[in-house]
C-alpha cells in the first residue's frame, strides 16, 4: 500500500528489512487513452520518472517525462499530480478548504483518498470520504463532491477572513486617528473650495506685484551698471593722477639736481676767476711765460677754452631745468584737470548712489508685501496639503475597512439524483457481497458516512467499519464508471474483511466484535472478480476462492511468511535470508 502511494506523490517510503536491497519502485499504468507508461522512482525519494510502454523492470533509456512529485510552489516544472489529473480531466480544478471559501488547487492526493485505503483508515471510525485530519475536512468533501457531480469551487468566492478582519479594523482605527489629529491642526480653516479661490487671488496679486518689482529690479540694476562704469572711470582717473604726481616728484628731484650742478658750476668759475685760471699769461698750472709755452705742452687759449665748458655747462643745464619746469608745469596743469574730473565722476556716481538708494527705499514695501504673500501662500498650501491628506487618508481608510460581515459562502450541495445513486451502488456492491443489512444502506451526506440498518457507519465494530469502507470506495468507483465521471480506474484495498491467516494453514481467527464470515468473504472475492468495472487489489488475510485462480482476469499471490515455502512476502528475500 506504501509503495503505490508512494508512486503517486507520498512523501515517505516506508523503510523495512526485506526491502533494503532495493533502490527503484516501478509501478505500470495505462492512462485513460490507452497508453501504458510506467513510473520509476529512487526508494529514497526524489522526482518520479515516467516511460512509454509497460516495463518490468528498470528502463535504461532516458526518461520520456521527468516530474516532481509535489508541485512546487511557482515552479513551472510538471508533477505527477497535474500529468495524471490533466488526462484524467481534472486539472486546474479548485476545491473550498473552509468555512469562508477560500480555495486551494485540487491534487491527486485527494483523489488517492478515494481509491487507496489502508488497514488503519479502513477500520477507523472516521466516514470513508476523509482523511481525519480536521483542517483537510472541507478539501475532502469538496473533492467528494467533484468526483460525483463534476463540480469544483473555483466560482467561490471566499468570506472576508475574521483574522484580516480584525487587522484591517485596527489599521481603519489608527487612520481614524490619523485623520483626526490633521482634523485638529486646520481646525476653523476654510473649506478646500475658498482656499483655493484665496490661493488664486495671492497669485493673481502677486504676479502683478512680481511684475512691478521686476521693473524695480531693473531700474536698480541699470542704476548699479551706470554707477559702477563711474567708479571704474574714478578709478582710472585717479590712478592717472597718482601717477602724474609721482612723475612731478621725480621731477622735482631732477630741478633740485639741475640746481646744484648749476651752482657747482658757478662756484668753479668763481674759483678760476680769482686764480685767475681764466686770464692769458704766465700759466697758472707751470709758471711759463706766454712766450715760452709750447703747444704740444700748453694749447692756446686752453685757459680761456675752460671758462667757456664751464659757461657752457652752465647754459646746458640751465636749458635742461627750463625744458623741465614747462614739463612739471604742464603735468601739474593735467592733475588739476584729472582732479577735477575726477570730483565730477565722484558727484555723479555718487547721484547714482543716491538714485539706487531711492530705488531701494521703493523697493523694500514691495519685498514686504511679496514675503507676507509667500507666507500666507505657504500656510495655505499647508492647509490644502493637510486636506488632501485627509482625503487620501479616508479612501486608504474605506479600503481597509471591514465589510460587514456577510454570511459564509454556502457549498454547492450534492443533487438528490447523485445521492440517491451512490446510495444505490453502495447498497448494490453489499448486495453483491451478501451482507444481511444491504437492503437498509444510504450514504448521508450530513455526516459523509455509510448508514446500514439506521446505524452509521462509526457505531459498529471494526469489521463491519472495515467492509462498509470497502463497499464505499467501491460503490464510488462504480458510480463513476457508470456516470462517466472521472476516476483513476483502480482502487487499493487493504484488509476489508478484517481476519488473519497463520502463516501455511486456513484457518480464520475472527478479531472483531462484528467479525465478517466467511460466506461475506468469498462473495467479495466473487463480485470483485466478475462486476468491478476497474482494477481492484486486495491485501487480505482470508483466502479467496479456489476458482479465481483459474480465472484470466484475476492474478492471485499468496505470501507464506516463510523463508522457503513459496513467496515470502511483497518484496523476495534475499539470498542471505535463507542461510
Amino acid at each position: 500500500m506504501s509503495a503505490v502511494d508512494f508512486m503517486f506523490g507520498a512523501s515517505d517510503f516506508k523503510q523495512i528489512e526485506e526491502a533494503a536491497e532495493y533502490t527503484t519502485v516501478l509501478l505500470s499504468l495505462v492512462l485513460p487513452d490507452g497508453t501504458p507508461v510506467t513510473l520509476t522512482r529512487s526508494t529514497s525519494g526524489g522526482k518520479i520518472n515516467v516511460h512509454n510502454g509497460d516495463h518490468s523492470s528498470v528502463p535504461t533509456g532516458a526518461a520520456d517525462y521527468v516530474l516532481l512529485a509535489k508541485a512546487a510552489g511557482k515552479s513551472k516544472a510538471a508533477s505527477i499530480s497535474s500529468f495524471l489529473l490533466d488526462r484524467l480531466q481534472l486539472g486546474d480544478r479548485r476545491l473550498r478548504k473552509n468555512e469562508r471559501g477560500e480555495t486551494v488547487s485540487f491534487t491527486l492526493r485527494h483523489v488517492m483518498n478515494l481509491c487507496l485505503v489502508d488497514e488503519t483508515k479502513m477500520q477507523a471510525e472516521t466516514p470513508p470520504p476523509l482523511t481525519g485530519q480536521v483542517v483537510s475536512r472541507t478539501a475532502d468533501i469538496s473533492a467528494l463532491r467533484l468526483m460525483l457531480d463534476g463540480v469544483d469551487d473555483s466560482q467561490v468566492i471566499p468570506a472576508p477572513n475574521p483574522v484580516e478582519r480584525r487587522i484591517s479594523k485596527g489599521k481603519a482605527e489608527v487612520l481614524d486617528q490619523v485623520i483626526a489629529d490633521l482634523e485638529s491642526a486646520i481646525e476653523g480653516s476654510p473649506g478646500v473650495q475658498d482656499l483655493q479661490q484665496t490661493r488664486a487671488r495671492l497669485e493673481q496679486s502677486m504676479a502683478g506685484e512680481t511684475e512691478t518689482i521686476t521693473g524695480i529690479l531693473t531700474r536698480r540694476d541699470e542704476a548699479r551698471t551706470r554707477r559702477d562704469a563711474f567708479a571704474r572711470a574714478v578709478s582710472q582717473v585717479r590712478a592717472r593722477e597718482q601717477e602724474l604726481a609721482m612723475l612731478i616728484a621725480r621731477f622735482g628731484l631732477l630741478i633740485e639736481k639741475y640746481d646744484s650742478d648749476v651752482a657747482r658750476l658757478d662756484m668753479v668759475r668763481e674759483a678760476g676767476t680769482l686764480l685767475g685760471y681764466f686770464q692769458p699769461g704766465v700759466c697758472v698750472f707751470c709758471g711759463a711765460a706766454v712766450e715760452h709755452q709750447e703747444y704740444e705742452d700748453h694749447a692756446l687759449g686752453e685757459s680761456t677754452a675752460l671758462a667757456d665748458a664751464v659757461n657752457a655747462e652752465i647754459r646746458k643745464t640751465a636749458e635742461l631745468r627750463a625744458d623741465l619746469t614747462v614739463t612739471i608745469d604742464d603735468m601739474g596743469r593735467q592733475v588739476e584737470q584729472l582732479a577735477t574730473e575726477a570730483q565730477d565722476l565722484e558727484a555723479q556716481r555718487d547721484g547714482v548712489d543716491s538714485e539706487i538708494s531711492v530705488i531701494e527705499e521703493e523697493l523694500l514695501p514691495r519685498r514686504v508685501v511679496i514675503e507676507q504673500s509667500l507666507q500666507q501662500g505657504q500656510q495655505i498650501e499647508r492647509m490644502l496639503a493637510a486636506h488632501a491628506q485627509i482625503e487620501k487618508m479616508r479612501e486608504l481608510q474605506a479600503r481597509v475597512l471591514p465589510e460587514p460581515a456577510a454570511p459564509l459562502p454556502q457549498a454547492p450541495t450534492v443533487s438528490n439524483t447523485t445521492r440517491t445513486r451512490l446510495s444505490d451502488h453502495i447498497r448494490e456492491t453489499l448486495t453483491q457481497w451478501e451482507l444481511p443489512a444491504a437492503g437498509e444502506v444510504v450514504f448521508n451526506f450530513e455526516t459523509n458516512d455509510v448508514y446500514a440498518q439506521g446505524k452509521p457507519r462509526s457505531s459498529r465494530g471494526k469489521g463491519i467499519r472495515a467492509i462498509l469502507h470497502a463497499a464505499f470506495t467501491v460503490g464510488l468507483a462504480e458510480y463513476c464508471f457508470a456516470n462517466d465521471r472521472p476516476h483513476p480506474g483502480f482502487i487499493v484495498l487493504d484488509s476489508p474483511l478484517v481476519t488473519y491467516r497463520e502463516p501455511g494453514t486456513g484457518r480464520i481467527v475472527p478479531e472483531s466484535d462484528e467479525p465478517v464470515s466467511s460466506s461475506v468473504a468469498a462473495a467479495f472475492f466473487r463480485a470483485l472478480s466478475e462486476t468491478f468495472a476497474g482494477q481492484a487489489v486486495v491485501v487480505e488475510n482470508t483466502t479467496p476462492p479456489e476458482r479465481l485462480n483459474s480465472e484470466a482476469s484475476v492474478r492471485y499471490e499468496f505470501f507464506t511468511g516463510r523463508v522457503g515455502e513459496g513467496r515470502f512476502g511483497f518484496f523476495p528475500t534475499s539470498p542471505t535470508a535463507t542461510e
